[in-house]
């Protein structure tokens, strides 16, 4: 039995059509049809997450029926960096790799350009101390998606991740993917459903799933450096009291 007519079984099992199924999960009725009839189709994680919820099963269970051997080794042979491309890289007068910055008006062309050594070469290069064993890079962050942890400006400092079975739960890293570059906390769910889980530090951005094929590069977040230096707690604690004193006043005040 492959997915699809596991699917189709388990949706007939809840006694559900097509219909409610769709409204369950988010989607259109035809989408449900296309999960039901073609089985070699890639299921977003988070809809096999509200499939299995629904149908009382897990998201592994549903995906099981649809990996096959030779598709398994290659998404393990990439995971392990047996088939990453190899890493384009820079090196100083002294032969020590450089560390290359990424501002975000270059992370577009960085998507095009990632594996060609003109367009590596054209980057800005530097060295720091302390970040010498391995190959790193500088991102600059873009939007409010990690706000507090990271701001607009800020300029992540990462190291290669090589082994993608190496991937911590809750780490930020640096996901290099086919429609973009985005810096994230993740859940490492590659043994489980072939993918990461990208979160944000900020509740008003979604959680999003990204499967292993659509992965170019993953970096892990190793150091910060920071355009905006917080006040110091005890400035806003004085004027939080001041406030408080002025609404005191005005309310203990008697009307004429």
């Amino acid at each position: 039995m492959n997915q699809a007519q596991h699917l189709k079984m388990l949706r007939r099992k809840a006694g559900l059509n097509q219909s409610q199924v769709a409204l369950h999960i988010g989607k259109s009725r035809s989408r449900v049809a296309i999960y039901e009839t073609q089985p070699g189709v890639k299921i977003p994680y988070l809809v096999l997450q509200k499939l299995a919820g629904l149908y009382q099963t897990t998201p592994e269970s549903i995906e099981q029926h649809t990996q096959n051997n030779s598709s398994f080794e290659q998404t393990s042979d990439k995971v392990s960096g047996k088939n990453v491309r190899p890493l384009v890289v820079t090196i100083d007068n002294t032969g020590q790799e450089n560390i290359l910055f990424v501002p975000v008006k270059a992370q577009a062309g960085y998507l095009l350009g990632y594996g060609d050594p003109e367009y590596i070469q054209s980057l800005y290069a530097c060295s720091m101390p302390g970040f010498t064993n391995g190959t790193f890079r500088i991102f600059e962050v873009e939007g409010y998606s990690m706000t507090n942890t990271l701001q607009p400006g800020d300029m992540v400092i990462t190291r290669y991740v090589e082994n993608w079975n190496n991937l911590s739960n809750d780490n930020v890293y640096v996901v290099v993917a086919k429609n973009g570059i985005c810096i994230k906390r993740i859940q490492n769910v590659i043994d489980k459903a072939a993918g990461i889980v990208i979160q944000s530090d900020n509740p008003e951005f979604a959680t999003d799933f990204i499967p292993v094929e659509d992965i170019l590069e993953i970096w892990e977040a190793r150091a910060l450096v920071s355009r905006s230096i917080s006040r110091k707690p005890s400035d806003v604690i004085f004027e939080l009291n001041t406030l408080k004193s002025r609404f005191e006043n005005l309310t203990n005040k008697k009307p004429a």
